[in-house]
């Protein structure tokens, strides 16, 4: 018997998702709630605002932060989720639902 369930186009090893493997952080309880979001609330408001494209200027401002405060924020979020183009950022956001397309 495999092992491995095809998931939408991929495909995940069971034994490695339940010993808290590789692909953990992409799976949603029943609730639809991601089962291990690294991020902050902050850091997804965040990450919100540069999914939907705004700079880090207007982040800050809109945020009522320093532009420094911003930038740590999008440094923080790239390292816990080990994304530093913008475009990787937005497809993330786009999967855990925090952007319309």
């Amino acid at each position: 018997m495999s092992r491995k369930r095809d998931c939408g186009g991929g495909r995940i090893d069971l034994r490695r998702l339940r010993e808290g493997g590789a692909g953990n952080r992409d799976v949603r309880g029943a609730a639809g709630i991601w089962a291990s979001d690294p991020l902050t609330p902050r850091e997804r408001q965040i990450l919100q605002l540069v999914a939907e494209g705004k700079t880090t200027k207007e982040i800050a401002g809109r945020l009522g932060i320093r532009v420094k405060t911003a930038e740590s924020h999008r440094t923080r979020i790239g390292k816990k989720l080990d994304i530093h183009l913008t475009a990787g950022l937005v497809r993330y956001a786009i999967r855990r639902g925090l952007i319309q397309t």
